[in-house]
């Protein structure tokens, strides 16, 4: 039994050959390492961490800057920027 059944796009009531090939899909796509971090990410919220999105971006090494904008377009929109290193996805690859 797959780890973490909650983190599949396959629903129960779909037919076999369906959730076989989302599964397979989610498996080459990385779904094992990202159970994994789910794993290390629900133990540290369970142990009372209390910044729950900010825990699971460190986890993944995604470093998300809110001091600075973005402005976009004619009329001024401003959007936030998130940026991740890929040394640091690199390293955690290869963990």
């Amino acid at each position: 039994m797959r780890s973490y059944p909650e983190l599949t796009y396959a629903r129960p009531g779909d037919r076999l050959l369906k959730r076989l090939a989302i599964g397979c899909i989610e498996d080459v796509s990385g779904r094992r390492r990202l159970a994994r971090l789910y794993g290390i990410w629900r133990s540290r919220i369970a142990a009372g961490y209390p910044l729950a999105f900010e825990a699971m971006l460190e986890l993944m090494r995604i470093r998300l800057d809110c001091r600075r904008a973005l402005t976009v377009g004619l009329r001024g929109r401003v959007f936030g920027l998130a940026s991740t290193d890929t040394a640091d996805m690199a390293e955690l690859d290869a963990a």
